[in-house]
């Protein structure tokens, strides 16, 4: 899904930059896509371009500067 994003502008996973994930998940949001949801996604992101770094694929973290969104509180258990 991100890499066909990217690819309309012009862009590979590896050539992505803090701006462009964040403008991903900006329309994601635009699209009512929930939070927990986007939350899941830094997350999957986060571990995909650490293992990048890892890897010696990439030399800095796009996702370094992404915050998740905030999440409701759940409702409580009854007891």
């Amino acid at each position: 899904l991100l890499a066909a994003w990217l690819s309309t502008r012009g862009k590979t996973l590896t050539e992505a930059d803090g701006v462009d994930l964040a403008g991903f998940l900006a329309d994601r949001a635009g699209a009512g896509i929930k939070a927990r949801s986007s939350a899941r996604l830094i997350s999957a992101l986060r571990q995909f371009y650490g293992w990048l770094i890892t890897h010696a694929e990439l030399a800095t973290d796009p996702t370094r500067d992404l915050l998740p969104p905030k999440l409701p509180r759940p409702l409580p258990k009854p007891i």
